[in-house]
């Protein structure tokens, strides 16, 4: 009634929801960087983008530090006004980085890794362009997304990765110190997901990295006595992303509590050679076996509930699943193509495949996971059939309200 005079009745109406949600992210590299791991992929992305960089470990530690309001990125050069445009619009990856670094001037005194950040966009990047989607899961329908707070190193990390496209390190040549094998090269596939996913209970879900190695070489001469035992040898190992799915938050004064079911990867191991064996009568030789052989093993682990506890403050509880280590106590051979003096037989004997086993191809399964895969994992935020979890602010306690 303010213009006109009178009286009357009037009825509005709300909406109100009361909806649990919150922010996790699985295999983050900040949660790497936070345990004092110094081995990082950033700089060997970025040589794979065509450029170099003069990155260290305290340069690392001083991203893995910092962070920033997703709502942030909205007031920025980016020119996207809503979550939606966000997570949809494709950006080019230098001016990514020239917003990350704005809003981190603008919200806190990281001075170093401001500068960094400006450094990073101003290197001889290719034209490459990303999009938020690829590393961001946003719920834009929950309020917990509205207050996210994002980690620059993952945002920097992620974005590399996405940006690349191909998401392939290749790695020319490959030096393991295994008794029996030579001339070892290497082939490395990064699948990246996305990290970080802020959303209701029962929607968000976040998935770390799927990483495929593939090895290719050739034995020596195994001398079992009057058996020589050589062959071209190839190893594959695959890992499967881990994921997450957010279950349940639990509010209580200062503390909340984030219930994540944690679905493990799947390990599988393919190791194939073409097994040549001859007896060594030394004036002449008899062939003994030629044929393919193949030793293969799968290892997974069940879904587990892990529960990350949290306060209003800080965002630093950290659970990993998965035990760090390949884990694999025994090969399993499939003898099907096997023949003995044109003979076709259903198993080997012990007195060739056990020293093969034992001499070449179990050694080359621990100095794989010793000096390449593990270190690997590790710097992807990756536990071999497993994952590091952390929350991420902010957790919605289900506080009503108003949507319209």
């Amino acid at each position: 009634f303010a213009f006109a005079p009178g009286g009357g009745g009037a009825q509005r109406s709300a909406i109100a929801v009361a909806e649990a949600g919150g922010c996790f992210s699985v295999g983050s590299y900040a949660a790497r960087v936070s345990l004092g791991q110094d081995t990082f992929l950033l700089g060997p992305l970025l040589q794979i983008l065509g450029v170099g960089a003069d990155i260290d470990v305290l340069d690392l530690e001083g991203l893995a530090d910092a962070n920033i309001q997703a709502l942030g990125l909205l007031d920025t050069d980016l020119g996207v006004a809503t979550f939606d445009e966000l997570v949809n619009t494709s950006v080019n990856l230098a001016d990514f980085y020239l917003a990350v670094a704005t809003v981190l001037e603008r919200e806190s005194g990281h001075t170093a890794e401001v500068d960094l950040l400006n450094s990073l966009a101003q290197l001889n990047l290719p034209d490459l362009d990303l999009t938020l989607g690829q590393i961001l899961d946003l719920d834009t329908a929950g309020s917990s997304a509205l207050g996210a707070t994002l980690n620059v190193l993952d945002l920097v990390a992620a974005s590399a990765f996405a940006a690349n496209g191909q998401n392939v390190l290749s790695v020319p040549a490959l030096d393991i110190n295994v008794p029996g094998v030579t001339q070892l090269t290497a082939g490395l596939t990064i699948g990246q997901q996305p990290i970080i996913s802020c959303g209701r209970v029962g929607k968000a879900r976040a998935a770390s990295s799927q990483v495929t190695l593939e090895l290719s070489g050739h034995l020596t001469d195994l001398d079992l006595g009057l058996v020589k035992v050589s062959s071209p040898i190839t190893v594959k190992v695959d890992l499967a992303a881990a994921e997450g799915l957010l279950q349940k938050v639990t509010c209580a004064p200062r503390k909340k509590t984030l219930e994540i079911l944690a679905s493990n990867g799947l390990l599988d191991l393919l190791i194939d050679l073409e097994l040549d064996a001859i007896l060594d009568f030394g004036l002449f030789q008899i062939p003994l076996v030629d044929a393919p052989l193949s030793f293969t093993t799968t290892r997974s682990q069940p879904a587990q509930t892990i529960t990350l506890e949290v306060d209003d403050e800080q965002y630093t509880a950290s659970v990993s699943t998965g035990d760090g280590s390949l884990g694999v106590p025994n090969l399993h051979v499939d003898t099907s193509g096997l023949t003995v003096l044109g003979i076709p037989l259903g198993t080997v004997t012990d007195w060739i495949v056990s020293p093969l086993l034992s001499m070449v191809l179990n050694p080359l399964v621990q100095a794989l996971d010793a000096t390449l895969l593990s270190p690997l994992l590790e710097a992807l935020g990756v536990n071999v059939a497993g994952a590091d979890y952390k929350a991420v602010p902010k957790a919605d306690c289900g506080i009503p309200v108003l949507r319209g």
